[in-house]
C-alpha cells in the first residue's frame, strides 16, 4: 500500500514538473490544396518547444510540394495539438519545393501565415530568422512577421525550391494555421499599354476618314 501510494505521489510530481511531457503547438496533420493546383505534405517533430533553435541543427521538419496550375493560391493547413508546459515549436521548412505547370513565367511568389494576428506567436521565425529564408530562383527578400514576399528574378515553367521557418504557439483558435502559396505574372508593361491605345486610335481615325469618304462619293 505504501510503495503504491508512493509512486501515485511521484507521478504527480513529475507530471506537475512538466518533464517529459509533450512541447506545445506541436503540428500533428497537414493538409494542402486549393484553386491554384494540389500538393501533398508532412511534418517531423523530433524536438517541441524548441523556439529559436538554429538552422539544421532543428529536427523539427515541415516537407511540402505544390504544383500549380493557375496563378491562384494554394493552402497547406496545419492541424496542431497543445500541451504542456506551454510554448513555441520552431520547424524548419528545409525544401518547400513549387512547381510551376501555369505555361508562364513568375516574377514573384509570397508566402502568407494565417491567421495575420500580430504578436500572436505564430510567424516566420520573426524578426530575428535563423536561417534567413531561401529561394532558389529570387534574389529578393522581404522578410514580415506573417508574409515572405520574394522578386527579383523569374520562375519559367518548371520547380524551384524554398526554405523557410515557421514559430508554432500553443493556443491557436480552431487548432490549425495555414501556410498560403500564390505566385504572381508579369503585369502588362507601360510601353505596351501606350501602343495598344495608340494603335486604337490609329484605327478609330482610319474607320472615321473611311466613313467620311464614303459618304462624299
Amino acid at each position: 500500500m505504501r510503495t503504491a501510494r508512493l509512486v501515485a505521489i511521484l507521478g504527480v510530481i513529475f507530471l506537475a514538473s512538466g518533464v517529459g511531457a509533450a512541447g506545445a503547438g506541436t503540428i500533428t496533420g497537414t493538409a494542402v490544396a486549393g484553386p491554384g493546383g494540389f500538393g501533398s505534405g508532412s511534418t517531423v517533430t523530433g524536438l517541441p518547444n524548441n523556439d529559436d533553435s538554429v538552422g539544421f541543427g532543428n529536427t523539427n521538419n515541415i516537407i511540402l510540394s505544390e504544383t500549380f496550375a493557375s496563378i491562384a493560391p494554394i493552402d497547406a493547413v496545419f492541424t496542431v495539438a497543445d500541451s504542456t508546459p506551454a510554448g513555441t515549436t520552431e520547424y524548419f521548412a528545409t525544401n518547400v519545393t513549387v512547381n510551376n505547370n501555369t505555361g508562364v513565367t513568375w516574377t514573384d511568389f509570397h508566402f502568407q501565415l494565417i491567421p495575420t494576428t500580430a504578436g500572436d506567436g505564430l510567424d516566420f521565425d520573426f524578426p530575428t530568422p535563423n536561417p534567413t529564408p531561401t529561394s532558389s530562383s529570387f534574389t529578393v527578400l522581404v522578410h514580415g512577421e506573417d508574409t515572405i514576399d520574394w522578386s527579383g528574378g523569374a520562375v519559367p515553367p518548371g520547380p524551384t525550391f524554398f526554405s523557410l521557418s515557421i514559430d508554432v504557439p500553443d493556443g491557436l483558435a480552431g487548432g490549425t494555421f495555414t501556410l498560403r502559396s500564390v505566385p504572381t505574372v508579369p503585369e502588362p508593361s507601360t510601353a505596351a499599354i501606350v501602343g495598344s491605345g495608340l494603335l486604337s486610335l490609329f484605327g478609330y481615325g482610319w474607320w472615321r476618314r473611311n466613313r467620311a469618304n464614303r459618304a462624299g462619293d
